[in-house]
């Protein structure tokens, strides 16, 4: 997963994902912990894209990813399902 996150960055596709990098960083969020979070967006929605019998969102961060990334600000808690 950190080759997938660092991959949409290097591409910048889709542009989401960089703009969530840089706000967890302005958060005071360290490089590592960022990749994992991104990451662990990523993951969730390629498990629900394989149990759903759907394709996944092409592994592209979306709105969810940035109300996550609100809610870890004020709450510690980035999971999608409560987005």
């Amino acid at each position: 997963m950190h080759q997938v996150v660092a991959n949409q960055l290097l591409a910048g596709d889709p542009p989401e994902t960089w703009q969530a990098v840089q706000r967890l960083d302005g958060l005071g969020y360290d490089w590592h912990n960022i990749m994992h979070m991104i990451a662990s967006l990523v993951t969730e929605d390629v498990y629900r894209a394989l149990n759903e019998r759907r394709q996944a969102r092409s592994c592209r961060l979306c709105p969810p990813a940035e109300r996550a990334a609100r809610r870890l600000a004020t709450t510690g808690n980035s999971s999608l399902d409560e987005a």
